[in-house]
């Protein structure tokens, strides 16, 4: 497993990289609970930027059920924004994320470490047809910003989604 120091604690990233935070700045003080709530309004916007600025340029985010010929993961902020900005890009034209819903957040013994469930509701452009894509993300935070998340939606593995 990678590790990543913050705070001059050495941290489990769940398999990522070895990295180093430097200067702390203005973000320091947001709780991961905070960086999950702004995470689920840049989802319910399709923000790509809204969602890479809540990450440190360093980040790194998963997907390990992945749709075959998208990337794995994407390294750094700025390959995250311009990855969800594609993605997002064509999925506006199709559905419009309405809500993120059933949110259940799961502490674990490292408190900059969180496991999220959630639903996020949407409905399909021209039919109006409503869908649901379950999800499940853990994310790692240090000083105020995500440095890793694995983000396990079963709508990037397959299409089947169930009705709302």
């Amino acid at each position: 497993m990678g590790l990543r120091y913050c705070g001059g604690t050495q941290l489990d990233l769940l398999g990522g990289f070895r990295a180093t935070m430097t200067a702390m700045n203005d973000v320091a003080h947001r709780r991961p609970l905070d960086l999950l709530d702004a995470f689920h309004r840049a989802m319910v916007a399709l923000s790509a930027d809204g969602l890479a600025d809540l990450h440190a340029s360093d980040a790194v985010y998963e997907f390990p059920l992945l749709t075959p010929g998208r990337p794995e993961r994407y390294r750094g902020r700025e390959e995250i924004r311009a990855g969800f900005r594609e993605v997002w890009a064509g999925a506006s034209a199709h559905l419009r994320v309405t809500q993120i819903r059933n949110v259940v957040v799961h502490e674990t013994t490292d408190p900059e470490v969180l496991v999220v469930e959630h639903e996020a509701l949407a409905t399909l452009i021209g039919n109006d047809e409503r869908i649901v894509v379950p999800s499940l993300i853990i994310i790692k935070a240090c000083n105020g910003l995500l440095v890793h998340v694995r983000d396990y939606s079963a709508g990037t593995r397959r299409p089947d989604f169930r009705e709302a």
